[in-house]
C-alpha cells in the first residue's frame, strides 16, 4: 500500500515540479532549474558537446554537474539511454558533498529499486540527510516512512512533525495530509479545525483534494 502510495504522491510532485518550470509566478527549484538548463543544452546545442561538458565537470567533482549526469541517465531523454544503475552512481557522488537533491533521488532510488537494490533504511537514511537541509520532499518522504513503519520505527508524532516542515514550505500534498493526520487524530486529539485550516492550505497550493475535504467537512 505505502509503495502505491508513493508511486502516485511521485507522480504529483514530477507535475508539480513541470509547473513551477512553466509559471513565472512560481518559485523554480533547483530540479526545476536543471531542467530548464537541460533543455537548453540538449535540445538548442549539440547533443555530444552538451553532454561532453556535463561528463567533463562531473568527473572534476563537481557536485551540481554530477546531480545533473544523474538526471541525464535518470530520464534518458537528453541523449544517453536511461541508465538507472548509472544514475545512481553519480547521484551518490553529488550527495556525499552534501547535495541536497542528490541525496533526495539517492532516497528515491532506494525507496523505488531503480539502480539498487530496494532497502528502506537506506532510503530513510539519505532522505533524512537531506531533509536535515531544509528538502521539502525528502521532509515529506520522511513524515510518510514514519506513518507507515518503513524504514524506521512507527512513530506518528515524528510523522506530524516532519509533514509540518514540508507544509509549511507550501508543499500541497504534505498540507493534505497534515489535514487528514488532525482530522484523524492519528498524531494526538482529533482536531477539526486545525484539519479545515490544512485542507484549506492545501487547495490554496494547487490540490483540489484539500477543496473536496472542505466540501466534505462542512
Amino acid at each position: 500500500m505505502y509503495l502505491i502510495k508513493n508511486i502516485l504522491i511521485f507522480l504529483i510532485l514530477v507535475f508539480s515540479t513541470m509547473a513551477c518550470s512553466e509559471s513565472s509566478d512560481l518559485p523554480k527549484t533547483q530540479l526545476a532549474q536543471i531542467d530548464a538548463m537541460l533543455d537548453e543544452d540538449f535540445v538548442k546545442k549539440d547533443i555530444n558537446v552538451a553532454y561532453a561538458k556535463y561528463s567533463e565537470e562531473a568527473k572534476q567533482g563537481n557536485p551540481n554537474a554530477q546531480l545533473s549526469l544523474g538526471m541525464i541517465y535518470k530520464r534518458g531523454s537528453y541523449g544517453p539511454e536511461r541508465d538507472f544503475t548509472k544514475a545512481v552512481d553519480w547521484f551518490r557522488k553529488s550527495a556525499q558533498s552534501g547535495n541536497p537533491y542528490a541525496q533526495y533521488n539517492l532516497g528515491l532510488a532506494y525507496l523505488f529499486g531503480q539502480g539498487v537494490d530496494e532497502n528502506f533504511e537506506e532510503s530513510y537514511a539519505w532522505f533524512m540527510k537531506a531533509a536535515m537541509q531544509g528538502h521539502a520532499n525528502s521532509q515529506y518522504e520522511i513524515a510518510s516512512m514514519y506513518r507507515a513503519g518503513e524504514g524506521v520505527a512507527k512513530n506518528e508524532t515524528k510523522a506530524m512533525e516532519w509533514m509540518t516542515k514540508a507544509a509549511d514550505q507550501e508543499m500541497a500534498i504534505a498540507a493534505y495530509e497534515l489535514g487528514e493526520m488532525y482530522e484523524d487524530g492519528s498524531a494526538g486529539a482529533v482536531n477539526i479545525k486545525l484539519a479545515k485550516k490544512w485542507y484549506k492550505k492545501a487547495a490554496d497550493y494547487g490540490l483540489s483534494w484539500g477543496a473536496d475535504k472542505l466540501v466534505e467537512l462542512q
